[in-house]
């Protein structure tokens, strides 16, 4: 994205909220996230990070849960993958909610430990509306998903 400032963003198993942090402080967008479990809640608090806590991303009616879609890009760090979300079923309803709130020819961004070990497939991604545009190696036995919402 050339231009970053008034970019709306939703993070998907945010954590601690670092990502989230540098995008809202330093590249102007404005980055919302949700996360499942409550232990970085105080920190996050502290630094005015507009998180959802005890949200699982894998509810049918998240969309209507955070009132909010059509997000120019999601992304999520090491979420994606086998051992956290534990089953094909959950990777699916994740990818439909992704699908909802990412706006037609919007961005999804995924970093996974190890792409051929999760329940990941391009067929999947096509199946929810994603286009795979690339695959990258980045630091470690990452992977960087690019994905563009298509239908």
């Amino acid at each position: 994205f050339p231009v970053t400032i008034r970019l709306r963003m939703m993070g998907f198993g945010v954590g601690y909220g670092p990502l989230l942090f540098v995008l809202r402080k330093y590249l102007g967008v404005k980055a919302e996230g949700v996360e499942l479990l409550d232990y970085s809640k105080r920190v996050t608090r502290k630094f005015g990070l507009p998180i959802r806590f005890d949200t699982d991303v894998t509810r049918r009616d998240l969309v209507g849960l955070i009132g909010k879609k059509d997000f120019d890009a999601t992304y999520s760090v090491h979420f994606l993958e086998s051992d956290v979300l534990e089953s094909s079923l959950k990777v699916n309803r994740v990818l439909e909610n992704l699908r909802q709130m990412t706006r037609l020819g919007g961005k999804s961004y995924h970093v996974v430990m190890d792409h051929q070990e999760s329940f990941l497939s391009e067929r999947d991604l096509l199946r929810h509306g994603f286009r795979l545009d690339a695959q990258k190696s980045v630091i470690g036995m990452n992977t960087l998903l690019v994905l563009t919402r298509i239908s």
